[in-house]
């Protein structure tokens, strides 16, 4: 199962993960689409403070493991179903931000790295919504090979250097959307993106 139309799919799944990104540093001061900085943080402070930060680094573990183990046992078992758990969890994870207003901030954690794991799996690895240092780093390998290797499928690389640029493009819409329209009523478009999975994916005409 592969993502239909890659250019249209990276722009989609990176504005998504944009908005929330956006979203969770206004209001809870946090980058929750990455733990990079979150590591580095972890070696700066001791005690009691350390525990959140393991607690989202711990999340955000179980975000990608649930959403690769899913659909791992979809594959070895042939039962689609399986594909779509993920899709629901992080559905409803939004809608209780949305009904809550003041949910716990590790399942924003968890569901931006079953995001990233959703898009790998469902692009066969081609779409990275919020690893945009990958993303970038990925870009540089796109141009050194489409100049200096010989024998290499030109227009695969132009493929792939395109869905990258609209992976980078898309985060940062996702994220002046926020900027535009900074309410919690904003995790409506997720809300709606993953709705619209979970219907593609049951009759099995993925975007």
């Amino acid at each position: 199962m592969t993502l239909k139309h890659p250019y249209i799919s990276s722009f989609i799944f990176a504005a998504i993960s944009g908005i929330v990104n956006i979203y969770g540093i206004r209001h809870f001061g946090l980058v929750v689409t990455n733990i990079t900085g979150h590591f580095s943080e972890m070696v700066q402070v001791s005690g009691e403070k350390i525990y959140p930060i393991l607690g989202f680094i711990i999340c955000y573990l179980l975000g990608a493991f649930g959403t690769f183990s899913c659909f791992l046992i979809a594959e070895k078992y042939q039962q689609n179903k399986w594909k779509v758990l993920p899709l629901f969890i992080n559905l409803l994870i939004f809608l209780w931000f949305v009904i809550l207003q003041n949910s716990p901030i590790y399942l924003l954690f968890f569901a931006m790295s079953s995001q990233n794991a959703l898009g790998i799996n469902l692009s066969n690895g081609s779409v990275r919504p919020s690893q945009i240092t990958g993303v970038v780093i990925s870009l540089g390998d796109d141009l050194a090979r489409y100049f200096f290797k010989i024998q290499e499928n030109k227009p695969l690389i132009v493929k792939s250097f395109i869905i990258k640029v609209f992976n980078m493009l898309g985060f940062i819409a996702g994220g002046f959307i926020v900027l535009l329209y900074d309410s919690y009523q904003i995790l409506y478009l997720p809300i709606i993106f993953y709705i619209v999975l979970i219907i593609k994916q049951l009759i099995n005409k993925l975007i």
